[in-house]
């Protein structure tokens, strides 16, 4: 499970919410890195990236590259992204 495969992490949140209300408890610059993987369609992705790209400082990722709509939104919002297999990230 997800919260067994992050244990080593103590530092992490776990929200479960919707990510429009989950976003509505953190500042912008507040959290460290975003990993988004949620829903995959085009207006769900561009929703996600809209509402959590401000709060992170130093990453935000997602999951899902390899699909189409993931990376027309990924590549439209941003210039320039990193790829790890599926992964994409930007440092900011």
């Amino acid at each position: 499970s997800f919260i067994n495969n992050m244990k080593e992490f103590n530092n992490m949140v776990v929200k479960r919410n919707t990510s429009e209300k989950a976003s509505e408890d953190f500042t912008n610059q507040s959290i460290d890195m975003v990993f988004i993987d949620g829903n995959h369609s085009y207006s769900g992705v561009k929703q996600d990236i809209i509402l959590w790209k401000d709060k992170a400082k130093k990453i935000i990722c997602g999951h899902d590259y390899d699909f189409k709509e993931v990376k027309q939104v990924v590549d439209e919002i941003f210039n320039k992204v990193d790829i790890c297999g599926s992964i994409w990230y930007v440092n900011l």
